[in-house]
Parts: C-alpha cells; sequence; structure tokens
C-alpha cells in the first residue's frame, strides 16, 4: 500500500515539475480549475496502472547518478541543490519504501551508488577550496608587491 501512495506522490510531484517549467501564458489549458481537475485525474489513472518496483527504484537511481556524473562539472549551485533532492528521495525516502524487499546484492549497488554521488560532491567541493585557495594566493601576492613597491618609493 504504501509502495501505490509513494507513486501516486512521485506522479503528482512529476507533474507538478512538468508543469512549472511551462507559463500559463503559453499555456492555457492549465490555467482553469477544470482543466487542473481533469488533469489530476488523468495523472490518477494513469498512476494506478503503473507499477514501481526495487528493480525500477535501483534502475532510476543509477540513472540518475551516472548523469551527475557526466555533468557534474558544469553543475552550478542551482543545480547541485536539485541534484541533492533527488538524491534525498533516492537514498532516504525510496530506499525507505523498497528496503524490506531489497536483497544483499540490491544494498550493495545502492552502497555504491549513495559512495559514487558523494565522491563526486567531494571533487566538486576539493576544487572550489583548491581555487579559492589559489584566488587568495593571488591577491595575497598582489598586496606583496604593493606594500615591496610602495617602501622602494
Amino acid at each position: 500500500m504504501k509502495q501505490f501512495h509513494y507513486l501516486i506522490m512521485r506522479k503528482l510531484d512529476t507533474e507538478k515539475q512538468k508543469a512549472a517549467q511551462y507559463s500559463l501564458s503559453r499555456n492555457p489549458f492549465l490555467g482553469t480549475n477544470i482543466s487542473r481537475l481533469i488533469l489530476f485525474f488523468l495523472i490518477f489513472i494513469v498512476g494506478c496502472g503503473v507499477s514501481y518496483d526495487k528493480d525500477d527504484y535501483i534502475r532510476e537511481f543509477k540513472q540518475f547518478v551516472d548523469e551527475v556524473k557526466i555533468g557534474y562539472k558544469s553543475y552550478t549551485v542551482a543545480d547541485w541543490q536539485i541534484a541533492d533532492e533527488k538524491y534525498e528521495q533516492y537514498s532516504v525516502q525510496e530506499y525507505e519504501i523498497f528496503s524490506d524487499d531489497l536483497t544483499g546484492e540490491d544494498m550493495k549497488i545502492i552502497g555504491q551508488l549513495k559512495g559514487t554521488y558523494t565522491t563526486l560532491k567531494i571533487r566538486v567541493r576539493t576544487n572550489d577550496l583548491l581555487e579559492q585557495s589559489k584566488d587568495i594566493i593571488d591577491q595575497a601576492e598582489g598586496v606583496i608587491d604593493d606594500v615591496l613597491e610602495s617602501i622602494k618609493k
């Protein structure tokens, strides 16, 4: 039952995100309450016919981590916020739903996915710290040069 409830809530969250991407001025269909009600029932009906099991969860979690692995170097702060929310969804919320059904091999795969995501975040933070350190060193060199120049005068 909790899988069914989760599936409906997940479908609704996905549809909310999609709807937020389009402005009401471009899509007047979403602007009316009746249309929203119809859309909700369509989503509900479609959601009832779709099953989401532990294999789907693991496959989607892996796909998410692979996407982050490909693009993490160019992620902005906003991109990382979105990625962190998805990571939280996969590593905590969905994990809790399917934890009773997971085998030892499944747990190993999920552990590797969590480790990969954490490693990518550490790499980005380390690179940011190195860049900040370089900037501080460059600034310090500039100050030292200015002080030495003013002493020479």
